[in-house]
């Protein structure tokens, strides 16, 4: 199963809509069935390579939500539910902004 998000991202980018302002945006692919992997133009991360669980679960959450959209509460529940919602909310910004292909300092 995949889906592209060039269309979302043409809506947050006029560039991206009317072709210019540089290339055509890459294509965003989510594989779910068989081995999860998430492929962004030519690069792609598979399962094993998040350093991040809950950012792949993520991923996989709006991968299946309707219109790939959920309300952070929603995922802090899902992915959090034990935690106090402070610290689900931090684990939730972590998840969202850590960039997992680079080493930390």
């Amino acid at each position: 199963m995949t889906y592209s998000r060039r269309a979302a991202r043409a809506k947050h980018d006029p560039r991206d809509a009317s072709g210019g302002g540089g290339g055509a945006p890459e294509a965003t692919r989510v594989r779910l069935l068989g081995s999860f992997s998430v492929s962004v133009g030519l690069r792609t991360i598979e399962e094993g390579q998040w350093h991040l669980r809950k950012a792949a679960s993520l991923v996989k959450l709006l991968a299946l939500a309707p219109e790939h959209r959920l309300y952070r509460e929603q995922v802090m529940e899902l992915l959090w539910p034990d935690l106090a919602p402070k610290a689900a909310a931090n684990n939730f910004h972590y998840a969202l902004y850590h960039r997992g292909d680079q080493s930390a300092p």
